[in-house]
């Protein structure tokens, strides 16, 4: 946690603009997470972006090295590489959609409840 305990006083002290400084902001005006509680929602930022990306980065190669000619046009000229990641992405997702599923029950953990069904 030492890492994103530091990330987050960094941002503090110079915000940029991007996700975790907003969501910093966002985060202390609500008043309802501790900083662990912060720490432990970048951690979880991270490592799902690192996850989605990896994969993401090994099926999109594969995919070119499948269709030599793409991947040759896209090594000649770099103005490529957008739409070829746009339609990789497309193609094949590194996240898949999930069935989400409800409780039939309502839930509660610490201080946050779910009614039944939702």
């Amino acid at each position: 946690m030492d890492y994103t305990e530091r990330l987050a006083s960094a941002r503090r002290a110079a915000p940029r603009d991007d996700f975790l400084s907003t969501y910093l902001v966002a985060a202390d005006q609500a008043g309802e997470m501790s900083p662990l509680e912060i720490s432990i929602q970048f951690l979880f930022v991270i490592v799902a972006g690192s996850d989605t990306t990896r994969g993401a980065l090994a099926v999109q190669t594969a995919q070119l090295l499948q269709h030599r000619e793409q991947w040759e046009a896209v090594c000649r000229d770099s103005r490529l590489v957008p739409g070829a990641v746009a339609e990789a992405l497309r193609f094949e997702p590194s996240v898949h959609l999930y069935r989400a599923s409800r409780s039939r029950t309502s839930t509660s953990m610490a201080t946050f409840s779910t009614p039944a069904n939702s």
